[in-house]
């Protein structure tokens, strides 16, 4: 089954595959250290759905669902 950021339920993990975005966001996420084989986990959503908060190499960012859904991820089992 494909994964995207949207899919990944709040507190699981994820390993980022791709990210099928415009250059210049795809671009603007590898400078904030979003890449191929980081760890992400989903951790608070906003009242209203949209963004949700995601934690990754020890940082917190937002990230919208239309972009999130454009993130490929690996679905990994927390222990």
């Amino acid at each position: 089954m494909n994964y995207t950021l949207f899919n990944l339920p709040l507190g699981q993990n994820g390993i980022i595959e791709e990210i099928s975005a415009p250059f210049f966001i795809k671009e603007r996420l590898h400078r904030l250290g979003l890449i191929r084989g980081t760890l992400i986990t989903p951790i608070k959503t906003a009242p209203l759905g949209s963004p949700r908060i995601y934690m990754y190499l020890h940082t917190q960012i937002a990230i919208r669902n239309d972009l999130a859904k454009k993130i490929k991820i690996k679905y990994v089992k927390n222990h």
